[in-house]
């Protein structure tokens, strides 16, 4: 099952990103014979109120689907893993940064999206940093419990006692050992944000 779920999310991303190479029409190419046309062999599945060919618009459209779920994964990991190291490492910051990330948290996540796209503006970075936004806290929420963790290990109190500095031990022995969770929790915040941008889009 998960190499048949890796073919078909490889062939998606590769339809999408060669779109203009094996979709059947342009994505805005208007059919005024065939409007709101049912399946048929030459429109696989159907055509919308302009005529627009559904299929090839699904193809054209993966790769905004795509770009949205990568950026916002990518700069919320990012973000999450500082304000979670910094968080989890740093005792007498732990309680702000927390109680910042719980108020964010508190609202839903598609509300918060909808509000951070309308004082933004609508365009695709600013629904990938209203996604960002929206995601941040739950990466932070993850690297921080896994550093409160790490912080214990014997290698890290041995390299706190060598001397080492506070970013070194981060860099070096905490992060590196405290991402096998946060690499699970990026596959489904891709899954999300592509699933809030296809709601914020209506």
């Amino acid at each position: 099952l998960a190499i048949l779920g890796v073919v078909v999310l490889v062939l998606m991303v590769l339809i999408s990103i060669f779109a203009g190479y094996v979709a059947p029409f342009a994505e805005n190419e208007i059919d005024l014979f065939n409007i709101t046309a049912h399946p048929s062999p030459e429109h696989r599945l159907g055509t919308d109120e302009l005529g627009r060919d559904e299929l090839s618009r699904l193809m054209y459209g993966g790769r905004i689907s795509l770009s949205v779920g990568v950026g916002a994964a990518l700069i919320s990991a990012i973000l999450g893993i500082i304000v979670g190291a910094i968080s989890g490492y740093f005792k007498h910051l732990d309680n702000l940064l927390m109680r910042v990330n719980d108020a964010i948290m508190a609202f839903p996540a598609i509300l918060l999206a909808i509000g951070v796209a309308a004082v933004l503006g609508r365009s695709m970075p600013n629904m990938i940093l209203a996604l960002s936004i929206v995601y941040i806290p739950r990466t932070a929420r993850i690297v921080r419990s896994s550093v409160i963790v790490i912080r214990q290990m014997e290698y890290v109190q041995a390299a706190v006692a060598a001397g080492a500095g506070h970013w070194r031990i981060l860099r070096r022995h905490i992060l590196p050992n405290s991402m096998a969770p946060l690499l699970v929790q990026l596959s489904f915040l891709f899954a999300y944000a592509v699933l809030t941008e296809a709601t914020l889009s209506f």
